[in-house]
């Protein structure tokens, strides 16, 4: 348990120092499945598209969303693999803005002892490249 433990804390220190250099960036997300590893890591996120994970989205979320997007100068837009590239699109239209499909199960991750760890690796480096 004292391995796993110090294993833990190596992970948020790395994670926290890849994305210190990031943390003035603003992003928002499509939902809040991205909620606590945005709060741990203590990213500027600006909002949420939507507020619950599945929710359909109207024109006037859409609109409103773009709206704040292009008001805060937002460099990042994360969204899980079960939201339609198409929805993507439609937000993201005519503006400038980086986005960030993530896997936040790790579908891909081998199953093992580190699959946690990995997966935490890969938001990271997602998140990371989105907000260059």
């Amino acid at each position: 348990m004292r391995k796993f433990s110090q294993k833990l804390t190596a992970l948020k220190l790395s994670l926290q120092q890849q994305l210190s250099n990031h943390a003035n960036q603003s992003l928002i997300t499509y939902n809040n499945a991205f909620e606590h590893f945005i709060k741990s890591q203590q990213l500027k996120q600006i909002g949420s598209v939507s507020q619950r994970h599945g929710e359909n989205l109207s024109i006037f979320k859409i609109l409103k969303a773009k709206k704040i997007i292009q008001k805060q100068q937002t460099s990042c837009l994360l969204f899980t693999t079960e939201i339609p590239q198409k929805r993507i699109n439609t937000l993201t239209e005519g503006l400038v803005i980086n986005t960030a499909e993530i896997d936040i199960i790790g579908f891909d991750i081998q199953p093992g002892a580190d699959h946690y760890f990995k997966l935490m690796q890969n938001i990271t480096q997602k998140v990371e490249q989105c907000l260059k």
